[in-house]
């Protein structure tokens, strides 16, 4: 009797064990809020010395080139490093490496891109990306664009009008103009490559690569920045809104006109809604995934 009921009960273990191994791989483990993006370092900050500080070192050179001699010794140099890093990418300017800083870095390290030159200007003062951010939280499900097959950036674009963006008619044309054919359907408003290319070239957003393996490698987000997502080809594109974070890990409200539903509030930002809530690298091939990040500061 007692081996007939352990065979019984061995097989539901396993099928328990087995659902939950499926639920981990969907939810990876992020990184707790208070790692750093070198494994096992405190924030670095002018002083420390070691192995992290070698690390960050190597780093600055490859994607800032700092030119710094990797010796582990958090000096002058390596603070000024930096924060030119930090002024870079629209960071808190403190010359101190915490997770925001040392993630930023680390996705920009880790595939090899050269740094960008500074923005030349902050935002518009009038606009507030908090604002934004919770325009979009509160309305992605009731709000109807009339865009109805890629409404994705038109949303995104009316939130950041909402929240007080200048409306350049380069960025934003009245609906009716749309209609009518003047700017075609390649209008920044509705094309999610030509918005990019409109907020970074007026200096108000950095663009920062994050790692849709990784659901910590966006931790520096804020509300109201703008998730860019690139796949497949030159016209696979979207675009979602930062709305709010869990931990360590970025949530984010959209319009998607293949999903269903068409719209999510709030969800994990490397998660595709339209597909039962897989990773995106699990359902697009070859995704990439960028921060528009507003500044934080006066340059």
């Amino acid at each position: 009797m007692r081996q007939a009921r352990r065979r019984r009960v061995l097989p539901a273990v396993s099928a328990v064990a087995a659902g939950l191994a499926a639920v981990l791989l969907f939810f990876p483990a992020a990184r707790p809020a208070s790692a750093d993006s070198y494994p096992g370092c405190p924030t670095l900050a002018a002083g420390a010395t070691g192995g992290c500080v070698t690390h960050l070192q190597q780093d600055l050179n490859r994607a800032a080139g700092a030119g710094l001699q990797a010796d582990g010794i958090f000096g002058a140099k390596t603070r000024q490093a930096v924060i030119g890093f930090q002024r870079a990418y629209g960071l808190t300017r403190d010359g101190a490496v915490g997770v925001k800083t040392a993630q930023t870095l680390a996705n920009r390290s880790a595939r090899d891109l050269p740094l960008g030159q500074p923005a030349p200007a902050n935002y518009p003062p009038t606009f507030d990306p908090a604002r934004a951010g919770a325009w979009a939280r509160d309305n992605a499900q009731s709000y109807r664009s009339f865009v109805k097959k890629d409404p994705c950036t038109e949303f995104a674009s009316r939130a950041l009008a909402v929240a007080g963006m200048p409306q350049d008619d380069s960025w934003w044309d009245p609906p009716i103009n749309w209609y009518m054919g003047r700017s075609g359907t390649s209008v920044p408003w509705v094309n999610v490559d030509k918005a990019a290319q409109y907020w970074v070239g007026h200096g108000w957003a950095r663009e920062i690569p994050l790692d849709p393996d990784n659901a910590a490698s966006a931790v520096m987000a804020r509300p109201g920045d703008l998730l860019y997502f690139k796949w497949g080809g030159s016209d696979k594109t979207h675009m979602a809104m930062v709305t709010g974070t869990n931990g360590a890990i970025a949530l984010k409200s959209e319009q998607n006109g293949g999903a269903t539903p068409p719209f999510s509030s709030d969800g994990q930002w490397n998660l595709s809604y339209s597909h039962g809530r897989k990773p995106v690298t699990q359902v697009y091939q070859n995704i990439r995934v960028t921060l528009l990040h507003w500044n934080e500061q006066a340059q």
